[in-house]
């Protein structure tokens, strides 16, 4: 398995929430005074009470881990990285399936039921059910026609559970540090059709936002080490297995982090939606930018190419900005063609990381080492308010 979950938020409504405890990690009261503005615009003409307000309490694991759960009104939420609850590091982590029993395994930990996927409605055998309405097909609460169900004996289906975020991940072996470093160098010099791209430092390259769908290539061992406070945490992570063997292989990490809305445009709200091939579509849309290379190609020389576009990429390497020198139709041409050669005219040309010459460093999938255990470490478990 080289493609694994590194975090997700997932949520289910229990309507029999008598039997559903409550979990929050703060509870507070929010109150108006006289005087207050209201959402409509109106002043409060005296003290109003506006609701319990709760905050996810923190379930705390081994190595300094901690998943955020809440239950309210028999809606269950957690939200984190359930694969890395109670290990050393994520250098790998779980498949889909391993992170939803990791989920359930969490908050039922605190008493609360886990998540079901359900099926899609369409198939699910529901007789009609009478109701105020008349015979109809009745969801929980509110009666309404939901995607992914949960059958009950009753003849009513309920709705299963949702995915509000995703992230999805996958490391790569470049072969040393100094490879590594140039890939991400490389990686910089290319743009993604109508997404913004940054650079934090020497070790990550950023497209997109988290309000929608974000992809990230760093480094794992700087990664790895950024997340130790101290020197004698640091002294401890260079004697680690995980972190040596990622600076010594080169290990560059791709991680697509979608959120609720780029998951609603593909139909992949519901869990029951879900499948590992699913996710694997996902990293794979969003990570086109990782096939662009030809790997037949041990270097690159302008004068490999066809004269019009050798010409092109000449004055790129040399510099020049040669949107100026094409016409729009051409430089759109060109850019396209260029890319299966790893040079894209639409980014800025960065002399100082660039030579004239590119050589083309392989990138290949990781597999999970023998030595490396997925297994958690299980702690005696506390919620922290």
């Amino acid at each position: 398995m080289t493609t694994f979950v590194d975090g997700i938020v997932l949520t289910q409504k229990h309507y029999q929430c008598d039997g559903v405890r409550e979990l929050a990690g703060v509870r507070s009261m929010a109150y108006r005074e006289k005087g207050d503005i209201c959402r409509d615009g109106s002043e409060s003409i005296g003290q109003e009470i506006i609701g319990e307000q709760f905050r996810p309490a923190w379930i705390q694991g081994s190595h300094s881990t901690a998943i955020r759960v809440k239950s309210e009104d028999g809606m269950v939420t957690l939200a984190g990285n359930p694969g890395r609850w109670g290990r050393a590091d994520n250098l790998f982590n779980l498949d889909l399936a391993g992170t939803v029993e990791a989920s359930n395994r969490i908050v039922q930990s605190q008493g609360l039921p886990g998540f079901s996927g359900g099926e899609p409605i369409g198939s699910a055998r529901v007789m009609p059910t009478l109701t105020d309405q008349g015979y109809m097909m009745a969801s929980g609460g509110n009666l309404d026609a939901v995607d992914y169900v949960l059958v009950h004996p009753d003849g009513t289906f309920r709705q299963g559970a949702r995915v509000w975020s995703i992230h999805v991940t996958r490391n790569y072996v470049t072969g040393s540090e100094a490879n590594a470093v140039a890939v991400l160098n490389w990686l910089d010099s290319q743009s993604v059709a109508r997404v913004k791209k940054k650079r934090f430092g020497k070790s990550t390259v950023v497209w997109g936002n988290l309000n929608y769908c974000q992809v990230e290539a760093y480094l794992k061992a700087d990664e790895l080490m950024d997340h130790c406070k101290g020197d004698l945490e640091r002294e401890a992570m260079r004697q680690n297995p995980a972190y040596q063997w990622s600076k010594e292989n080169g290990i560059v990490r791709i991680e697509v982090k979608a959120a609720k809305d780029y998951l609603r445009d593909r139909a992949l709200t519901h869990l029951g939606a879900w499948t590992m091939e699913k996710v694997i579509d996902l990293f794979d849309e969003r990570t086109e930018v990782l096939h662009r290379v030809k790997t037949d190609i041990e270097e690159f020389d302008p004068a490999t190419l066809p004269s019009k576009l050798a010409c092109t990429a000449s004055a790129w390497l040399r510099g020049e900005d040669v949107s100026r020198l094409l016409s729009v139709r051409t430089f759109y041409r060109h850019a396209k063609a260029l890319r299966d050669y790893g040079i894209d005219i639409s980014e800025k040309r960065n002399i100082t990381v660039m030579p004239y010459k590119i050589r083309t460093i392989e990138m290949h999938e990781a597999s999970i080492p023998d030595w490396y255990d997925l297994k958690p470490t299980f702690p005696a478990l506390k919620v922290a308010v």
